[in-house]
């Protein structure tokens, strides 16, 4: 740390979201995405701003793209830019033909917790005594995989990066939905990702404006290759 610099503030949550489909021939990528906060109230009163501005309701998906909700996502995009030193984003992004379902015992879910937790333990600097999120919809619940991922994580490490993990509805929460859309932007920018003009178009904006990097993409290859 530079000499008389305060120390970095840590990150006490830890928001985790998934997009494209593990061993899925239609899908050449998937991307596991996570956004570490410090402090969630600037990034929430942020987005409610701009949900009053717009009088937006809905939840916010990558996968729902109108004119009307790609004005609020820009907005928020830009509304949460204000606050970026609040939050910093990574993903690791998957070719699903570089996959061996086999070590996975064939089952898809066991992949995503495998490559969730393999970017947390490679994304924990700052990273203490954190509350995880999840969608409640996501796959990576299964198998007692919270636990594990809190055992694991803080073993391995030798230190509490993991407080506890939890699912939640993304229904009930923006900060959710923006790493929705921030995994999503990551998928659109992987290589060989095909996606409509539109969507194309929020990702570069989210790039313009400093919320997402190339440099965030950790694009995965397997050892022997």
């Amino acid at each position: 740390m530079p000499f008389g610099l305060p120390p970095a503030r840590p990150f006490r949550f830890v928001y985790q979201d998934e997009s494209g489909e593990a061993v899925r021939s239609s899908h050449r990528n998937f991307v596991v995405g996570l956004l570490r906060v410090r402090d969630r109230a600037p990034i929430r009163d942020a987005i409610a701003g701009v949900r009053q501005r717009e009088k937006f309701l809905n939840e916010m998906h990558f996968s729902k793209l109108s004119p009307f909700r790609e004005r609020v996502y820009i907005e928020v995009f830009r509304a949460v830019r204000k606050v970026k030193r609040e939050f910093v984003f990574s993903a690791i992004v998957v070719r699903n033909n570089l996959i061996d379902i086999s070590r996975f015992s064939g089952k898809r879910h066991l992949a995503y917790n495998f490559f969730t937790k393999l970017l947390l333990q490679n994304r924990a600097t700052w990273v203490e005594n954190a509350i995880v999120f999840t969608d409640a919809k996501l796959r990576i619940k299964e198998d007692n995989f919270f636990d594990y991922l809190q055992s694991d994580i803080n073993l391995t490490l030798s230190r509490t990066v993991i407080r506890k993990v939890e699912s939640i509805d993304s229904k009930s929460d923006d900060i959710m939905q923006l790493t929705d859309l921030l995994v999503g932007c990551a998928n659109n920018m992987s290589p060989g990702h095909a996606c409509g003009d539109r969507k194309t178009g929020l990702r570069k904006i989210a790039q313009e404006i400093g919320l997402i990097h190339r440099s965030d993409l950790w694009i995965w290859r397997p050892r022997n290759r």
